[in-house]
């Protein structure tokens, strides 16, 4: 077990927000300021991740705070979320971390334990057409430690190798 900075908030999309059926069906907005309210950030105890074979544990040693991070935890008087992006809940939030593998998987061969890494935020998927074309910030799959993905304000992150 760990500690995190977990943020909860309440699915409840607004009236007039054209929710698309990816969104409703894997609770994952788009524009999480429009869907996500009343956030509560804790302190929790959750478990150790679990690596997979191309992913290493990483220490985390520093994690930056961001104002999206401040974003994401804060609401307007309607009690929605400060944050325009992608989210899903419970996060544990942070983004901008570094720190030192600990574990790795069975098919990782370019990082080793006592390695220091710093962690991309951004997780891309390298198929869809806008990684493909060299914009995979833009990615049809993309994925945000922090925000869609548990983040690093915890003790161990698991990342795969490529983001490090």
């Amino acid at each position: 077990m760990m500690l995190a900075a977990v943020l909860e908030a309440k699915w409840e999309p607004k009236k007039e927000y054209n929710l698309s059926e990816f969104e409703n069906n894997n609770k994952k907005a788009r524009a999480g300021s429009e869907v996500w309210r009343f956030p509560q950030l804790k302190i929790k105890e959750v478990s150790l991740p679990r690596i997979k074979d191309n992913q290493v544990l990483i220490k985390i040693k520093d994690c930056g705070i961001c104002g999206s991070d401040m974003h994401i935890c804060e609401s307007k008087e309607d009690g929605y979320i400060n944050y325009p992006g992608y989210t899903k809940f419970p996060i544990i939030i942070g983004h901008e971390f570094s720190g030192i593998v600990v574990e790795r998987g069975s098919k990782v061969k370019d990082l080793d334990v006592g390695d220091m890494i710093v962690g991309d935020n951004m997780i891309w998927c390298g198929k869809c057409i806008a990684c493909r074309n060299g914009f995979p910030t833009h990615c049809k799959n993309l994925e945000e430690f922090g925000f869609t993905l548990n983040g690093a304000f915890a003790e161990y992150i698991a990342i795969n190798t490529k983001y490090c």
